[in-house]
């Protein structure tokens, strides 16, 4: 009797982990939304390390306007976003697929020399090739709310690793 139950278990062990092993987990919306809201913060720092190339890659060009366009108005601008918890607070998700995420969250601008700003800004965020890229013009949008600086910013060129 021992040896069916231990017969037993040890099939129904076997049929369990095929089971699990053919059908991988569904990763859930949270997950998504925690690799979007990830992603939008590398791209807030990498704009505020005035890593503008770099930056450049992390985004959806619009076809409109070129690298060079976008380089120049992050260059010329005189708002970069805020540090640390200031930068990214309050949130939400409004769509929700594997590689498409909507987050409305509130923004923390620094002005030079004027403090900061919050706004309530939306992102609509896509995964391409694995890295979560937003559309230029809604990085530029943010950038000029307050026009061109009267003496743009120096332009260090670094190497890409």
């Amino acid at each position: 009797m021992k040896r069916v139950a231990y017969l037993l278990s040890i099939i129904s062990i076997f049929l369990i982990a095929s089971v699990v092993s053919a059908n991988p987990p569904q990763r859930s919306d949270q997950f998504f939304v925690a690799e979007a809201r990830q992603g939008l913060s590398e791209i807030l720092a990498l704009w505020r390390n005035e890593m503008f190339e770099e930056l450049y890659l992390h985004t959806v060009p619009s076809g409109k306007q070129g690298r060079y366009h976008f380089l120049e108005r992050m260059v010329n601008s005189l708002r970069k976003p805020a540090c640390c918890w200031q930068q990214l607070q309050v949130v939400e998700a409004a769509y929700v697929s594997p590689d498409r995420v909507i987050l409305i969250a509130t923004v923390g601008m620094e002005l030079d020399g004027a403090g900061i700003d919050f706004s309530r800004q939306s992102f609509n965020l896509t995964r391409v090739g694995g890295i979560w890229k937003v559309p230029t013009e809604e990085i530029i949008s943010l950038a000029d709310a307050f026009g061109y600086r009267a003496i743009p910013r120096e332009i260090i060129e670094k190497t890409l690793p």
